[in-house]
């Protein structure tokens, strides 16, 4: 008889994470074409990562002053980051990555 029908309603955070998730979306499916573009946007993602890390080390002695700055984990990954980036300055300055 009197059956009534409840329409779903997205609030503000099922909309935002919608777009969210969009956008996270395209970033990875583009991501492969930029690389593709020239391993110079990869080069310089490796050098602003690693001019991040001076920022890591201070949030974390903010955070934790009594901590080691990183974990064993970290130590590997941030070594491996300057390494690469120092790579790619080099690289760049000699002339075999053209900006």
């Amino acid at each position: 008889m009197g059956e009534k029908q409840s329409a779903a309603k997205l609030g503000v955070i099922g909309l935002a994470c919608i777009v969210i998730s969009s956008m996270v979306g395209g970033g990875v499916f583009s991501l492969p074409q930029n690389m593709a573009a020239g391993v110079k946007y990869l080069f310089m993602a490796v050098i602003f990562l690693a001019l991040g890390i001076p920022v890591f080390m201070r949030a974390r002695r903010e955070q934790a002053p009594n901590e080691p700055r990183f974990s064993g984990g970290e130590k590997v990954v941030v070594t491996l980051l300057v390494l690469c980036a120092v790579a790619a300055v080099c690289m760049m300055c000699r002339g075999h990555v053209h900006l």
